[in-house]
């Protein structure tokens, strides 16, 4: 039987093939640093991908930060994780690079499941933000990695754990950062939930009837 242009039967297979098509909204990509992102908002390296983003994987060299824009699409189900190796920090900042919230571990009896945890706690709204991944040195090595707008320091180096900005220069945008050259360099995975691209496109949420007839003919 011939399927013409405006049957039922042909409207119906459009439906189907739209439905078994996977929608952008259901991909999930990892994204790989490279070049090396930079460490202020004019130099932190832009992650491009279609649907969630699950992870970035990368590196610091010693005295180095990286600094990576996404999106958070869902603050309640917004999670950022990083293995423990040694002295580690997750920096969280909105996009104009006002700090939101960070993390510190010391030790591995300061992590939960030998990770270093970030939540949407802290998070007032969806939208674009800057996600850092520093390193601190060990023990009595040099004092910890601090991010540093004109005011000063943006969080207390002493705080350990998730905290929202408590030092002098909490309020204003990242300028530096302040570490020691004793601070190692490592290779780093953080895992997300509830993040997307920093270039994301809204995803089709729908097709209406008007469109399919455009697509598939009166």
């Amino acid at each position: 039987m011939r399927i013409g242009k405006g049957s039922p039967s042909s409207w119906s297979l459009g439906v189907l093939v739209l439905l078994l098509l996977p929608s952008p909204s259901d991909a999930a990509f990892q994204w790989s640093e490279h070049p090396d992102a930079g460490n202020l908002v004019t130099t932190a390296q832009m992650v491009s991908g279609p649907g969630e983003l699950v992870r970035i994987v990368g590196s610091v060299y010693p005295q180095d930060q990286d600094l990576y824009c996404i999106s958070i699409n869902d603050p309640s189900t917004f999670s950022a994780s990083v293995p423990f190796n040694g002295p580690t920090d997750l920096w969280l900042f909105d996009e104009q690079g006002r700090g939101i919230a960070m993390t510190r571990a010391q030790t591995p009896a300061e992590t939960s499941m030998g990770r270093v945890w970030l939540s949407g706690a802290l998070i007032p709204a969806e939208g674009l933000y800057l996600i850092g991944v520093t390193r601190s040195p060990s023990g009595n090595a040099g004092p910890p990695t601090s991010a540093v707008s004109l005011a000063g320091r943006i969080w207390s180096a002493s705080i350990l754990g998730e905290h929202a900005p408590d030092g002098p220069g909490a309020g204003s945008t990242l300028i530096t950062w302040s570490e020691s050259p004793n601070t190692p360099g490592w290779g780093y995975d953080i895992q997300f939930t509830g993040t997307g691209a920093c270039d994301a496109t809204v995803a089709l949420e729908g097709t209406s009837w008007s469109v399919m007839k455009a697509t598939f003919g009166d």
